[in-house]
């Protein structure tokens, strides 16, 4: 019967060995998640404040409205760069937000122009 002590122990070190591969792996997907929601609420946020523009209001307007949806939405960071601009044929918006020095997600979107006559 002196087998089990040898198995207990066997049994926390390869319990030990899963969890130090695990953690790295949830971790990652956990980052790869937290980061595509983010992307995805700015590209709404990024859509409406196009569709703002489209209905006739001034750019400076919508960009005011894009910064206060997002700052109550992500509460950390800041709005790098965030412009909307109404060209010939289509209506542009370009937002960087800032996490930090060294990880920045940076979306760009934009709308034809016809859609206005169709708001």
């Amino acid at each position: 019967m002196r087998g089990l002590p040898n198995q207990a122990g066997t049994s926390l070190l390869e319990s030990t060995l899963i969890l130090s591969m695990l953690i790295p792996v949830f971790s990652l997907g956990f980052g790869i998640s937290v980061v595509a929601g983010l992307k995805s609420i700015g590209h709404q946020a990024l859509y409406e404040s196009l569709i703002c523009i489209a209905q006739g209001e001034t750019p400076h307007h919508c960009e005011r409205q894009l910064k206060m949806q997002l700052r109550r939405i992500i509460v950390w960071g800041r709005c790098e760069n965030l412009r909307l601009h109404r060209g010939p044929y289509t209506i542009r918006g370009d937002l960087t937000w800032s996490f930090g020095s060294q990880l920045r997600l940076k979306l760009r979107h934009q709308i034809p122009r016809r859609l206005e006559k169709a708001i």
